[in-house]
């Protein structure tokens, strides 16, 4: 425990969460005086709990060894990096949980009068479950580029949908009340195909889903 004017911070990573510990303290004044030790009980908080909610990105599709692709790996999409990021900074692995939410995803243009709305209530309903939540949207990116069979050519057509299924995402995040970390993944991911699984003609294709190194390139910008 730290005490900086009057304000005192415990740091619970020697504990557990969610229990009873008994915590000894003692004031130490400027000329070095010690006060006698006095014991009260604390109880630790609950484990913080990372939720990602998503598509296939969110899920870990990726390529398969059959004719099949995995549609569903929590250790391969970025939600993984984003909780073992946030553990090794707690520092105890039994103060931090995940779990990893599939959700149906947007189909762009077509949905974007229910986006604004549907946005609006993820958030409100996050925020109701736990006021303290914090929140990090991931947006999309444009694959153009990342293989031959779709190249740099159709990258205007995407970024125009892209601009508008983006702009309905953030005027929901907006009508919420803001406060959202917006994680701009065509910036990191569009058109850089190291980033973007390869597309398969044949068998279980994991195109245009991350890589294991685009996974890793999201969750980093991820800042919870």
């Amino acid at each position: 425990m730290r005490a900086s004017g009057g304000v005192s911070q415990l740091d619970y990573r020697p504990t557990t969460p969610d229990h009873d510990w008994s915590l000894w303290a003692r004031a130490i004044g400027p000329d070095g005086r010690r006060s006698r030790w006095r014991a009260s009980t604390v109880h630790t908080p609950p484990a913080p709990l990372l939720v990602a909610l998503g598509d296939s990105v969110a899920s870990g599709h990726h390529a398969g060894t059959g004719s099949s692709p995995v549609r569903d790996d929590p250790s391969y999409g970025y939600p993984h990096g984003v909780a073992n990021a946030e553990a090794s900074v707690i520092g105890q692995e039994q103060w931090f949980s995940a779990a990893t939410t599939l959700l149906a995803g947007w189909d762009g243009p077509a949905r974007t009068a229910g986006i604004e709305a549907g946005v609006a209530e993820v958030v409100h309903r996050l925020r109701a479950a736990d006021p303290s939540v914090l929140i990090s949207w991931v947006g999309y990116y444009d694959p153009a580029g990342t293989t031959s069979l779709f190249p740099d050519s159709f990258a205007a057509a995407v970024d125009h949908d892209l601009d508008i299924l983006h702009a309905a995402i953030q005027r929901g995040l907006a009508d919420a009340g803001g406060g959202v970390a917006w994680v701009d993944t065509n910036l990191l991911l569009g058109g850089r195909s190291a980033l973007v699984q390869p597309l398969e003609l044949f068998g279980g294709s994991g195109w245009p889903h991350p890589s294991l190194a685009g996974a890793a390139a999201i969750a980093a910008a991820i800042r919870p």
